[in-house]
């Protein structure tokens, strides 16, 4: 038998008798080298924590290899590895136990919370930002509140508070233009001429940047990380810049996802000035002033790894665990009368009824007021988009098909519960779906990956077979969507239940048609599909939603029939 191979490394020293010295942090690489006394080794095996086994060749008459690996978790990390030869005989398995640093907080947060007077304070230091000029509070926020500012001479400085820009650092922030007619700055650090960063939308570009400064001059030539995501007004969007100091590299994530390749940076310098929230510095003047509302702006002095960029998105509440969502639209369709159905989340999305559509009361299924669905021409619109369909976000409503409607089993029914329009296609939307020959059928929330006739469709469950089956009946069902994009999988819930596991869809487009109640694009990029039926309670949230509040809030909402 092999002997047992050793491992070392210096970036995680091995836990001794002492104890465990915490070192690097979580997907912070680090490497591990594998020792053999035997010489006819061809390969050796790994596994981190228990997951995936992975094998590293190498040629005949080696006795040492290096790999390269970041761990998953905080505290105590387990690495075994075996080693074998060509006669496919494996060694005794070596274990290696490490223990991870908790990675280093945020050094900058400006949540913009206040709500009143003139200085935003900073949750991790010590450098409040001070209003300035056409800058004021809003309730348009991703949490709380946000700073909301007039495109044209307000901002927010706070002196002191940027990263050394010359050393590794990561810049967060939430945006929400109300405009893209000009470059708009949501956050940058201030030099003497120039930007040390900046984290922007390009008009010409039509695009989000991440941008440096080669030098703090007039004239200095700008490196960007440019986005292929679409930038939209009147959205939520979650943008991070990253300078990596060890492979010289600047890179834009949206919504917590990498655009394109990093770009190379060489020139990193430190800028003197403040941070600058709301306009940038170019040509030793100041410009590009965001119109809109700014949120959750955060600052590390250190290159954060793209897990952890992609979890930012989330907004996890530490105390609980839980992911924050925003609500971005409410229609409660408790109107007795009229056709305009009233957006409660303040944004003032408010949504027009078309014939067939009408406010009813549910008085037998405990719902009261309701819109009622004729399954031919009615309909609810309003203007959208309501979120950033490039991010996270959530979809919810309670629905109560007629099952009269869904009798014929000699023909395919689909009936489109609420979704967002493109030109040609859904972006993404709920449906229920029943094949012919069956009187049962399956909720679905689903996405396209184009905007065009054809487009791919995907949805969770990916279809009747993998589905749990519902009979429509006249029972009501809460039908939530959501939409992972940092992870680009798509989940649904029946009643508060994840009918699935995640399914991978990782091509989101942005739509900016309408968003409809009751009738959806089809296949060929008609309108059609028409919902006949009962519908309460259509929401949407910016940010995804926890599994166990999705149970919660059908455990509050569920109905008492009279």
């Amino acid at each position: 038998m092999l002997d047992a191979p050793t491992i070392s490394s210096d970036d995680y020293p091995e836990c001794g008798a002492d104890g465990c010295a915490s070192s690097g942090g979580v997907d912070v690489p680090g490497t591990f080298t594998f020792t053999t006394s035997d010489t006819d080794v061809v390969k050796f095996t790994y596994s981190l924590n228990n997951t995936l086994e992975v094998t590293k060749t190498v040629p005949p008459g080696t006795t040492s290899t290096t790999v390269t690996l970041a761990p998953d978790q905080r505290g105590l990390n387990q690495l075994a590895v075996t080693a074998w030869d060509a006669a496919g005989d494996a060694s005794t398995t070596a274990t290696y136990y490490f223990s991870v640093a908790p990675n280093a907080p945020a050094t900058g947060g400006w949540s913009f919370d206040e709500g009143s007077g003139s200085t935003a304070a900073d949750s991790a230091g010590s450098h409040p930002a001070t209003l300035v000029g056409g800058a004021s509070w809003s309730s348009h926020a991703r949490l709380g509140k946000a700073l909301d500012l007039d495109g044209t001479q307000g901002y927010a400085s706070a002196a002191g508070a940027g990263p050394d820009t010359s050393r590794s650092f990561t810049v967060s922030a939430w945006a929400r233009p109300t405009g893209l007619t000009h470059d708009a700055v949501a956050v940058s650090e201030a030099g003497a001429d120039g930007s040390a960063f900046a984290l922007s939308y390009s008009a010409a570009s039509h695009a989000w940047v991440f941008s440096r400064d080669t030098s703090d001059s007039a004239s200095s030539a700008v490196v960007r990380s440019v986005s292929t995501a679409t930038p939209v007004p009147g959205v939520w969007t979650h943008l991070t810049g990253v300078y990596n100091a060890q492979s010289g590299t600047v890179q834009l994530y949206v919504n917590g996802v990498a655009q394109g390749a990093p770009v190379p940076f060489a020139t990193p310098w430190q800028a003197g000035g403040d941070l600058q929230i709301g306009r940038g510095r170019s040509g030793a003047a100041y410009g590009g002033y965001f119109p809109g509302q700014i949120d959750e702006i955060q600052t590390w002095d250190r290159a954060l790894s793209p897990k952890e960029t992609a979890d930012l998105e989330a907004e996890v509440d530490p105390e609980t665990g839980h992911s924050r969502p925003a609500l971005a639209a409410d229609w409660e369709l408790n109107e007795a009368s009229g056709s305009a159905a009233t957006d409660s989340s303040g944004y003032g999305h408010t949504a027009a009824l078309s014939s067939g559509a009408a406010f009813a009361t549910d008085n037998d299924g405990g719902k009261g007021g309701v819109l009622s669905l004729d399954g031919t021409s009615g309909h609810a619109s309003a203007s959208g988009p309501l979120v950033d369909g490039q991010g996270d976000f959530t979809i919810a409503a309670w629905v109560r098909l007629d099952a009269s409607a869904l009798s014929d089993t000699s023909v395919e029914h689909t009936m489109r519960i609420a979704g967002q329009s493109g030109g040609n296609q859904d972006s993404w939307g709920l449906w229920y779906t029943q094949p012919a020959g069956m009187s049962e059928g399956m909720w679905a929330f689903g996405r396209t990956d184009a905007d065009t006739p054809g487009a791919t469709t995907v949805t969770a469950p990916t279809g009747i077979a993998s589905a749990q089956l519902v009979d429509p009946g006249d029972d009501w069902t809460l039908v939530t969507g959501v939409y992972d994009g940092a992870h680009h999988q798509l989940l649904l819930y029946v009643d508060g239940v994840r009918q699935t596991a995640p399914v991978t869809f990782d091509s989101p487009w942005q739509a900016t048609g309408d968003f409809t109640v009751g009738v959806g694009r089809t296949p060929d990029g008609s309108s059609g599909d028409a919902t006949a039926g009962l519908v309460d309670a259509v929401r949407v949230w910016t940010g995804v939603t926890d599994g166990g509040d999705i149970d919660l809030m059908y455990l509050n909402e569920m109905p008492i029939p009279l």
